[in-house]
This record gives C-alpha cells, structure tokens and sequence, in this order.
C-alpha cells in the first residue's frame, strides 16, 4: 500500500472563536476528500481574499465564483463568515437560500460531511440557524441527521455549543430529537464537566435540566472553585443571578474565592458583580471591602463616566458605605464633571443620599453639579423627583427645587394611578414640602392633592413580629387607646410606629389632649412643664447601610422632619432590641431608649 500523503489546510474562524487544522489524507485506499472537491489551487485564490475583511453577506456571496473549483475547506470557511456577518447583522433568509453561490457552498458540504470535524460541523449549523433557513430544508435536515449520528462521539465542549445554540430551535421533530440528546448526554457526562466555559453554557439554560443535575453541577463548580480564575468565578456569579439562582452554599464559595484571589477584577466586572449580588439579595461583606479596595486603586485611571455612574448604581442598590472609595468617587466626578452626562451625575446624586453621605467639602462639590441638574436636563420626572427628593436628604434643597415639584403639570401623573409606585411618588413629594416647610420656611398651602390625607396609606416599612414585640412591650408602661397611638403615617409622609406624650416624671398623658398630629395641628391643650411628644421609630436591617449602625438616607430624613416638628424621637435599632428576652427586660431597655432620647435633646438645646 502506497504511504498516505498528509496536507495541513486552515480552516476558518469557527463559532467556538478558535482556528483549527484539518488534516487531510490523499492515499489510494483514501476517500476522506476526494480530488474532485479539493482543489489547492482553488483554496489557494480564495484564501488570498482576506474574509475576514468582507463586511456584508453580499460581497461575501459575490467573491465566490460560480465556476472555478470550490474546496469543502472554502466552503466551510465561507459559511463560518457568513454565520459571523449574520450575527452583526439581520439579513433575509430568502436572499441567501436562494442565491447560487450560498447553494454551491451548501452542495459542497453536504457531500462532504464526513470531512467535516465536529467544531465546523456544528459551525454549520449554527450558521444555518441564525440565518433562518427552513428546518424542513434537505440541507438542514441532513446536517442535523449527521449532527445526531455524531454526538455519541462528540466532546463535552461541543455538546455544550451545540446546546447552547440549538435550544431555541425546536420547530421539528428532527430538531426537538437533536435537542432532546444533547441534553439526555449532558446530564449522563456532568462529571466531565471541567471549565467555567461549560458551567455557563448550561447555566444560561438551566431550566431545561432536572434539578439533581443542578445540584450535581453545584457541587462541581465547587470543586473546580480554587482552579479558576477571578474572571471566570465572576462569570459564574453573574450567571446564577441572570438565572435568579440563589443557591447560598454555592454563592459563598464563590464569594470566597474571589475575596481570596491574587487576579484582580476591572473596574466595569466589579459593577457587574455587584449588581448581581444585589439580585441576588447576597451582599458578600468580605467580598465587597476586597472589591471596593480593588476599585479604589484603580479610581484615578477610570476613563468613562459610565463605568463610575455604574459603580454608583451598584452601591446605591446594596447600600453599600464605603466613605473612603465614595470620597475618591467625589474627586473623579468633580475633576471630569465637564465630560459626565446628566445621567452619570444623577446616579451620584442619588446613591449618596441613600447610603448618607456626606462628601468631603461639600459645598464646593455640589456647586459644581448642581448647575447640570435641572427638569430640562433631567427631562424624565420620575428622575427628577428622585433627585430633589435626594437634595432634601441631603440638605441641599432650593426653593427653586420645591415649585418645580409641586406644580400640577409636573405630580399630576405621577401620583394619580393605582398601584405603589403611585404612593412611593405622592411619600416623596410630601417628604420635599416638609422640609421645605421646616427648614426653607416655604409658606404656599399645598394642593389637595398632596394634603390629603386619606390618599396616605399606613405601611409598615418594618419586621411584623419586631414591631409587635415591641408595641406590646411598650404598651405595658404606657397603655393603647388613649395613650399610645400605634402605627401612624404623618401628613409628611413619615411612618411612625409609635406616638404617645410624657410628663417630667415620664408618666403618660392623654395623647389626643396633647398631640400635634406631628407639627400639622395645633394641641388642644398646651404641654406640661416638663412634659414631651415622643414618636417612636423602629429600625429594621433595611434602614441601615450595609454591614453598618450608619442610617441609611431616608431613615435619616424621618427623623429629621419628626424632631423638626417639635418631637423627641425614640429609635429602636433591631440589633438593640431582643425579641426573645423577657417582657421586664424588653421594658427596660424600651425606657432606657426613651431616658437617652431625653437627655441627647437636652444637651442638643444647651449646644
């Protein structure tokens, strides 16, 4: 037997992003390419035409000569470039299934599909799905037929591809049976699985698994954990929450793992990240002070005010309070301020209100963005009435501010539909006047429709069974009904949990004899010498920045419109109050609260 001749040939770019060799054999006991489709010369001329360079489906179809010899290996490349062109581009199927140059191609790998290995195989395919072509299409039935003939053959790598690809295509039966064994030897072969390539792949389709495979899978990106880079661990960690997928045990050790790595993220993945943690509700804390230690060393080289207006989101969403990094932020957004769009400064604006902060020399940073935020730059309301509500917070409202809020034209539709968006919008505007009233001095009568009360709903914004903990105790000393009103939203918009009004000797007194209906109403009857209106706020976790005893910003604000109105006000933190100790001790501490809230007012009057 004559010795077997061997050709190396380049294939194209396939859809896997990687450029592999054919090997082909020419012998006399060889049919693998026959001498009739290879033709070196013909391969050669194509190739001197840079496909790579080719720009629309039209001039790729165009370079290929209808009668000069046409390789499979031509072919093969051709169709990879045509799968690529279409992914940038819609283009009609028509056009292209009924072209003569695209039906030689065709012709030349379907005689030649045993030639083909399975990475421009499945190339193919993919390239004939995203074009749209027929799936009762000869051509398309018979690469699907070989498709399944070869996939007992193939690597997990290539299932996975093909999985990823053909999953939304089950329009026959043909089709349904390709995907349905693509996932039958998936879930068979879960102990192959060895890179974060493959664990994504099947993670975005994880609903089409049984949920021992998932948990299988779980188990195996753990073990690979400590083998893959912070990249790919990201990835992962992004994936999980794309698919609402909050397996703790799997987010921790993955947490862990980047906490822990030598390989730093970029500064637009750790956004990513941490917006998918947000999803997710898993706030690594580890995770977050690594990241946030990443961010600030690479702050000063950051070069597109979009990657900072992203980190802004991400912390805003976790209330996360980093003073250092958020002063470093500050420094960036002053010093590129001329180049940040609107968009850029309101999330600025916003995510520092809600984590309560306060930037180093303030004044001068806000009178270098406060220009830039007006309704005619802003242009959405809801936005706009985010960022005065977010200037109230932070104590840099205007008049100016306010009449641009409470005309008509502007609360109208923002506050006039069912549902509790309606009544977060009409709590801010309410929350802007108060201020405006308090500490601006605005005088202008509200319209009815923002003082009406009735239109205020009583919600809770705390734990129920910590609120009722603490209710009950406190209804112990001072009794429901006519001393102790429970559960009251103010016309300001501030939930209280609690009102009732003391003696000098903490004694209760009528609370409807006494009250103010917190700074709206005159009393009845003046106060006692010595005598309080107290409203008691409780502070659940979610009134609080991250992993901190800081307030978050419109907790703030609540106390601030309260103590404003001529109250003392009572802060119950949950991390102070234990539900389960005995009732005495319980009261005990309630009136401790109560004794300190008294004593930090009286040496506030002495300042």
């Amino acid at each position: 037997m004559a010795s077997a001749i061997f050709r190396v040939v380049r294939l194209g770019t396939s859809c896997f992003g990687q450029s592999r060799p054919l090997r082909c054999i020419t012998s006399t006991s060889s049919f693998v390419i026959r001498s009739s489709s290879y033709v070196p010369e013909a391969h050669a001329a194509l190739a001197n035409k840079d496909l790579d360079k080719i720009k629309s489906v039209d001039s790729l179809l165009k370079s290929v000569s209808l009668s000069q010899p046409l390789s499979v290996v031509d072919a093969t490349e051709i169709m990879s470039t045509l799968g690529r062109l279409a992914l940038r581009t819609p283009v009609d199927s028509k056009d292209i299934v009924n072209d003569a140059a695209f039906c030689r191609v065709c012709s030349i790998i379907d005689k030649n599909l045993t030639a083909i290995n399975n990475s421009t195989l499945l190339s193919t395919l993919r390239t004939l799905l995203t074009i749209r072509m027929k799936p009762d299409d000869p051509f398309m039935r018979s690469l699907e037929t070989h498709v399944l003939w070869k996939m007992r053959k193939m690597s997990l790598r290539h299932l996975v591809v093909l999985f990823t690809f053909h999953v939304s295509h089950q329009h026959t039966e043909l089709q349904q049976k390709v995907v349905s064994e693509v996932l039958s030897k998936l879930q068979q072969r879960w102990f192959e699985i060895s890179n974060a390539r493959e664990i994504v792949g099947i993670l975005r389709h994880c609903s089409y698994f049984r949920s021992d495979y998932i948990g299988k899978l779980e188990d195996r990106i753990i073990d690979l954990a400590d083998k893959m880079s912070a990249d790919e661990l990201q990835s992962i960690f992004v994936v999980l929450s794309d698919q609402k997928m909050r397996a703790i045990h799997l987010l921790r050790a993955i947490a862990f793992h980047i906490s822990k790595h030598q390989q730093k993220l970029g500064v637009q993945q750790i956004a990513t990240l941490m917006n998918a943690m947000h999803v997710l509700n898993y706030p690594d804390v580890s995770l977050l002070q690594r990241l946030s230690e990443d961010i600030l060393s690479e702050v000063e080289a950051i070069e597109k005010p979009t990657v900072v207006a992203a980190l802004l989101t991400a912390f805003g969403r976790l209330q996360w309070r980093h003073p250092v990094l958020l002063d470093a932020i500050t420094d960036w957004i002053v010093k590129h301020v001329s180049k940040c769009r609107v968009s850029d400064l309101v999330a600025y604006v916003l995510t520092i209100a809600r984590v309560s902060f306060t930037p180093t020399d303030s004044e001068s940073v806000f009178t270098k963005i406060l220009p830039h935020l007006t309704p005619e730059n802003v242009k959405v309301d809801s936005v706009w009435l985010d960022v005065v509500w977010s200037l109230a917070i932070m104590q840099k409202l205007s008049l100016k501010h306010v009449e641009s809020i409470v005309s008509e034209s502007f609360y109208r539709h923002l506050i006039n539909f069912s549902g509790f968006q309606s009544f977060l919008n009409l709590c801010k505007i309410l929350n802007i006047c108060a201020v405006a009233k308090l500490e601006l001095g605005y005088k202008l009568p509200l319209p009815n429709e923002l003082s009406n009360e009735g239109s205020l709903l009583v919600h809770s914004k705390v734990d129920q069974a910590l609120s009722d903990s603490v209710l009950d105790t406190l209804s112990n000393s001072i009794p429901k009904g006519k001393f102790l009103a429970c559960n009251k939203m103010s016309k300001t918009a501030v939930f209280v949990d609690a009102e009732f009004v003391l003696d000098k000797d903490l004694k209760p007194l009528p609370r409807e004899d006494y009250t103010t209906n917190f700074g709206e109403t005159p009393s009845i009857k003046p106060l006692p010498a010595g005598a309080h209106r107290f409203a008691l706020l409780i502070h659940d976790y979610k009134d609080f920045t991250l992993n901190s005893v800081q307030l978050c910003g419109i907790a703030e604000l609540n106390v601030r419109i309260l103590q404003q109105s001529g109250y003392y006000v009572v802060q119950v933190p949950y991390l102070e109050y234990n539900i389960q100790a005995p009732t005495v001790k319980r009261l005990e501490s309630l009136q401790q609260k109560i004794n300190e809230t008294i004593s930090n007012a009286n040496k506030s009057s002495k300042v």
